[in-house]
């Protein structure tokens, strides 16, 4: 699966397996919704395309392979009166 930037020019080519067990059996809309963009956070210029390289395109291509998952937990506090 490919991803691409329109504003920065980025291009990320990722593992269709690996995006599975991280967002579910989603089409490219589900997965490109749960994506941004690395360099500017955006979601606005990012598409996101299956893509079947042929084997002149496999030669020099990186492809992001998922190693592990970690969860991050944020707290979230709100002022409020006191008792």
């Amino acid at each position: 699966m490919e991803s691409k930037e329109a504003h920065t020019g980025s291009r990320r080519v990722y593992d269709p397996g690996d995006l599975k067990q991280l967002v579910g059996d989603v089409g490219t809309e589900g997965v490109r919704n749960r994506m941004r963009c690395e360099k500017c956070g955006s979601q606005q210029w990012l598409s996101v395309e299956f893509w079947i390289p042929t084997a002149q395109e496999l030669e020099g291509l990186t492809v992001r392979r998922l190693v592990g998952t970690r969860m991050i937990r944020k707290v979230i506090l709100r002022d409020g009166p006191a008792g």
